[in-house]
């Protein structure tokens, strides 16, 4: 009922019975209602949303804070990790909570792409927990490591990637040589491309150039929060907060930023 009450754009979410927080069977249900309301807000309801209506996604979080309180529960929700610089202070409204989990450092800050060993050999690890590497891949775990720093350390992103990988496999066979990656990366490449705004490629330079985000300005956070939630600007964390552009793309930028700055 408080979730009613609040006007919730997911009512038709909610559980139809009236929850009474003293009884056990109803926290579960409380539970629920609370993971529906995150659940849409986290996925579906942010993660189409429009470009400008990304101004308004901090609107409509602050109150829930309350909402999202369960009786005598230890809860914890997972928000897009552009929520910090959209909602300034919203982790005061959470326990002073709010933590950004960095992608995995399989390159070094900069513009050029520079593979770092010790991420690629962990997430090589990683995967060889899954699948078993010798039977995927044989005497070619290069391409392996060539996916993973591709995925600039995203192990949702690597995931999909080797997914697809196999699918492949089904017509090509076992183990997959440097085409069949190469047709996996060209997919996933061009999906990236499709995410670029023509008025966004300074944002992206400035990220691939700093490794920062210090000098985004305040009408640049919808666009940064639309990069964000595509993987086009992934964060890591290596004793401090830093950012790098998606190495997918970077090429693809840099000659759209030369084209733009010396118009035929």
């Amino acid at each position: 009922d408080r979730w009613r009450a609040a006007g919730d754009p997911f009512e038709r979410e909610l559980p139809p019975t009236r929850l009474h927080p003293n009884s056990p069977l109803e926290h579960g249900a409380l539970a629920q209602a609370a993971k529906r309301i995150c659940c849409n807000l986290d996925g579906s309801a942010l993660s189409k949303t429009s470009l400008a209506d990304h101004n308004k996604v901090p609107s409509k979080r602050p109150r829930y804070a309350e909402l999202l309180r369960l009786p005598s529960c230890h809860t914890i929700y997972t928000v897009p990790p552009y929520l910090e610089f959209l909602s300034r202070g919203i982790a005061d409204r959470y326990d002073r909570s709010l933590t950004v989990l960095p992608s995995i450092k399989v390159l070094g800050p900069g513009a050029e792409i520079t593979p770092h060993g010790p991420g690629v050999e962990q997430l090589v690890q990683l995967v060889g927990k899954r699948v078993e590497l010798d039977e995927v891949f044989g005497d070619r775990l290069d391409l392996l490591e060539r996916l993973v720093v591709q995925s600039a350390g995203h192990l949702k992103e690597l995931l999909r990637m080797l997914g697809e990988l196999l699918l492949d496999a089904r017509r090509g066979g076992l183990p997959p040589d440097d085409e069949a990656v190469d047709k996996v990366l060209g997919r996933s490449r061009e999906r990236a491309r499709r995410s670029i705004r023509a008025k966004g490629l300074p944002l992206l330079e400035l990220v691939r150039s700093t490794s920062s985000l210090d000098r985004i300005s305040q009408e640049q956070l919808p666009l940064l929060a639309h990069y964000m939630d595509q993987l086009l600007v992934i964060s890591y964390e290596n004793g401090e907060r830093w950012y790098q552009d998606h190495p997918l793309v970077r090429e693809h930028v840099a000659r759209l930023a030369k084209d733009q700055a010396d118009p035929p």
